[in-house]
């Protein structure tokens, strides 16, 4: 299973691409089974609709090309799914990632990060990559505190989102889940995207279910128990 999906996806939010990823498993009839992430950085729900369209096709054109001649073929395996920690040096946020090559070396790894997820302009633009390098036993790279994201506030460890980029040489890109501050992205945090209205649609917005999961409800503002993705996500 390949899941190429916008980091600004109006209607499958980033915590659901991270709780279905964890969920999904091999009915046990296939051997070969695997499962893979592709996060289109700045994209949104239809993923092909941002400033650079004919990049992001060709790369997605790609990246399907390679996995359906994996599950049918019996060509190149992809890597695995990278897996990403952030932790503070100073002034600075060091990323390292993990990623187990597939059939073929692995050629690059990015960081992707940003403060926010901005669904209303017309093109998205809240990410930013920076390349990592090989240290011999993982990808490594460095981040200033304070560093700007093209929108949004500058990014600090208690508001950075991020997810790490892996290409090989069997023209396979992959993604890791999106992470947050210095975990994964979860239902259970506190963060909020701004998720923009269905076009033509002025129903208003529902407040969110209360998500099922193990950890408590954040405090609300005066004490009461509030749903960690309440809040105003829409205009």
């Amino acid at each position: 299973m390949l899941t190429i999906i916008g980091t600004h996806d109006q209607y499958f939010t980033l915590p659901a691409i991270n709780t279905t990823y964890d969920r999904v498993a091999s009915a046990g009839t296939h051997p070969r089974f695997r499962k893979n992430i592709l996060l289109a950085p700045n994209e949104n729900h239809g993923v092909i609709e941002g400033r650079d369209d004919l990049d992001t096709l060709r790369a997605v054109i790609g990246d399907v090309h390679a996995w359906l001649r994996y599950s049918f073929d019996g060509a190149a395996a992809p890597p695995e799914t990278p897996t990403v920690t952030m932790r503070v040096e100073g002034e600075a946020m060091v990323f390292s990632v993990m990623v187990v090559p597939g059939s073929r070396p692995i050629r690059t790894v990015n960081v992707w990060f940003a403060t926010q997820i901005d669904t209303l302009p017309e093109v998205a633009n809240d990410f930013a990559s920076i390349k990592l390098e090989w240290t011999g036993s993982d990808y490594a790279g460095r981040l200033p505190i304070g560093a700007a994201p093209p929108n949004g506030a500058p990014a600090r460890p208690d508001n950075i989102l991020y997810f790490a980029e892996a290409r090989d040489l069997a023209n396979f890109a992959v993604t890791s889940k999106m992470y947050y501050r210095a975990g994964e992205l979860s239902f259970c945090g506190d963060f909020v995207p701004l998720i923009e209205h269905f076009p033509g649609d002025h129903l208003p917005v529902p407040p969110p279910p209360m998500p099922n999961c193990s950890c408590p409800a954040r405090q609300g503002a005066r004490g009461a128990m509030t749903p960690p993705w309440s809040g105003e996500v829409d205009r």
